[in-house]
């Protein structure tokens, strides 16, 4: 979990080619790269992710 410029992510964070870059795991959301200006905090680490299915 992280705080980018006042907003919350919940992505990977990856190191590509000595950049920054928040990763999403849902591909419907674009992976962030980080900026040397950006404000950017861990917040936290995800230790588990569990999925359920929403009953219509």
């Amino acid at each position: 979990m992280s705080n980018l410029n006042d907003e919350a992510y919940v992505k990977v964070l990856k190191l590509n080619k000595n950049k920054l870059v928040l990763e999403s795991i849902n591909d419907k959301y674009s992976n962030i790269a980080i900026k040397s200006t950006d404000d950017f905090n861990i917040v936290g680490r995800m230790v588990e992710i569990r999925y359920r299915e929403i009953l219509k």
